[in-house]
């Protein structure tokens, strides 16, 4: 806010005082959400999975800071460049080979402003799932109506409770 005054006396005199500027504070802290590149809340042992941050700030979001702990352990952030009111970041994400099928990474991240406002965590908990390879022959032609053996191969055995091959 910029406050300009003068003041005019009783014999007509006026003078102008010098300009004042006043700052606006922010203390309201960025939004943000989190997601997958992919939509999939499953990530594979030995993969890959990427994280996007959604951040919104009516100023300027100036960082976002991602960690997570559970099936293993990861810390990142990312710097803002030029700091912006809406921004997209991602994560890449390696998940170690040895990570237990069905335990969690739980993550959270948090957005910073460019005041050092910080926004409230958002969270997204990824299970590790078991990829087995599923082998089929090249084709197999069935009419309507009939059915045919079908030999299905599988990378390594089957977990407790099965495979579904869709």
């Amino acid at each position: 806010i910029t406050l300009d005054a003068s003041a005019t006396d009783a014999a007509g005199n006026t003078t102008t005082a010098a300009r004042v500027l006043l700052p606006v504070a922010d203390r309201a802290g960025p939004t943000l959400t989190l997601r997958t590149s992919t939509g999939s809340l499953d990530i594979v042992p030995g993969g890959v999975v990427t994280v996007v941050g959604q951040a919104d700030d009516e100023t300027a979001v100036d960082r976002v800071v991602l960690s997570g702990q559970g099936a293993f352990s990861v810390s990142s952030s990312r710097q803002v460049s030029p700091p912006s009111n809406s921004t997209q970041v991602t994560f890449p994400i390696t998940v170690p080979a040895n990570a237990a099928v069905g335990s969690v990474l739980n993550l959270s991240a948090t957005a910073t402003d460019v005041f050092g406002n910080v926004s409230a965590p958002a969270t997204l908990a990824l299970t590790v799932a078991s990829t087995i390879g599923v082998s089929l022959p090249p084709s197999v032609l069935v009419a309507a109506g009939e059915g045919a053996p079908l030999a299905v191969t599988l990378s390594a055995p089957a977990p407790a409770g099965g495979v579904r091959v869709d």
